[in-house]
Parts: structure tokens; C-alpha cells; sequence
């Protein structure tokens, strides 16, 4: 049987639990780990969840994942053209389907 000390982390119906002396480190990998695709993760200290804020502003498409570019697009006219971050967004064209003059 394990001793009350080592009993610090685990898991108590479904929920998880993690009643060791917080560190910043194990503070920053919960609320902002770009590794992690989960927005609910493990609470650094105490009883439940927390939110995995790069997470979710990737999930909004706020921001991007680490490591990735930006989608090229071509045009008609073979010209690429580089897409927004949110593939719903087109870019804009001018009168003949071509791609819109910018200044």
C-alpha cells in the first residue's frame, strides 16, 4: 500500500487531482502549452480542470500552431496568393477574377 505522501496525483471519479506544491514551471506547461490539443487539462494544483489558453486561441484561430505556415493559394493566372488564416476568408479580387490591387 502507498504511502499518504506519494498519494498526491491521481484521478477520484473520472476527475483528476493533483495536490503537490505548485511551480511555476508545471503552472505555464498546464495554461500554456502549444504540445497539448486539449483545452481542459489536469489542474496544476487542486481538484478538476483548467483551461490550455494556446489551446483554445487555436481552436478560435486566434493563433497558430507552432511550426506551421501559412496556406498558398494559386489564382487563375498561376500567381499565388497567400491565404488567410481562416480558409473560410477568400481573398479579395477585382473585375475580371483577378487578384484586387493593394496599396
Amino acid at each position: 500500500m502507498p504511502d499518504k505522501r506519494e498519494r498526491r496525483t491521481g484521478t477520484f471519479l473520472k476527475v483528476p487531482y493533483d495536490f503537490r506544491r505548485p511551480t511555476l514551471a508545471r503552472f505555464n506547461a498546464r495554461v500554456w502549452n502549444p504540445d497539448e490539443l486539449r483545452i481542459a487539462v489536469p489542474k496544476d494544483f487542486g481538484w478538476g480542470w483548467t483551461i490550455n489558453i494556446h489551446a483554445l486561441l487555436r481552436r478560435l484561430r486566434i493563433v497558430r500552431r507552432q511550426g506551421t505556415q501559412p496556406d498558398r493559394q494559386s489564382s487563375a493566372t498561376g500567381d499565388a496568393i497567400a491565404a488567410s488564416d481562416n480558409p473560410r476568408v477568400l481573398p479579395r479580387r477585382g473585375a475580371a477574377g483577378m487578384p484586387a490591387a493593394s496599396f
